[in-house]
């Protein structure tokens, strides 16, 4: 099991991660970068499949470079629980090492969608979140092996922080 806390935004894809038994935590972060494809997606000078292209929901999208144009735009209310979100966390995912592996992921959404008009949890937001996370995303990539993410956890974006602030290495505040 990989355990997996991700800052899923509109900019960056940021990643923490310990791996059952780690000591130490590893990070990465990766644009939030993707387009619908048409086509298979990149590919290599010898046209072998990139990795970039991925298929859920019956369409096909490439997570492309931070330079790139035509993108999806993912400054939008739908984007926590949209494909492009969905791909782009898998895209990340495959990156750090999850392929054909179980992992229990937490995501965050933006504190004024996360609460409600009387500061209780958006349960609705939440639950699509998770619904959109659940589904499935297939690498075009004929060798990749399909993550299962098997726990998940919603959580409001900027907390992580303030218990990172608060609590040392070592749990103690």
């Amino acid at each position: 099991m990989i355990y997996i806390g991700c800052d899923d935004g509109h900019a960056e894809m940021k990643y923490c991660w310990f791996l059952a038994g780690m000591l130490e935590h590893e990070c990465a972060s990766y644009p939030s970068r993707v387009a619908l494809a048409l086509g298979q997606g990149l590919t290599s000078l010898t046209g072998a499949a990139t990795g970039n292209a991925y298929d859920t929901n019956g369409q096909r999208y490439t997570v492309l470079p931070k330079s790139s144009q035509g993108l999806l735009d993912t400054r939008v209310p739908d984007y926590p629980y949209s494909d492009a979100n969905r791909v782009l966390v898998y895209h990340a995912l495959t990156k750090i090492g999850c392929e054909g592996r179980e992992v229990s992921i937490c995501t965050g959404l933006p504190p004024e969608s996360y609460f409600g008009p009387r500061s209780a949890q958006n349960e609705i937001l939440i639950r699509k979140k998770k619904e959109s996370l659940a589904k499935p995303v297939r690498s075009v990539t004929a060798a990749a092996k399909p993550i299962k993410i098997s726990a998940q956890d919603v959580i409001a974006e900027g907390v992580a922080a303030v218990i990172d602030a608060e609590i040392d290495d070592h749990g103690e505040v």
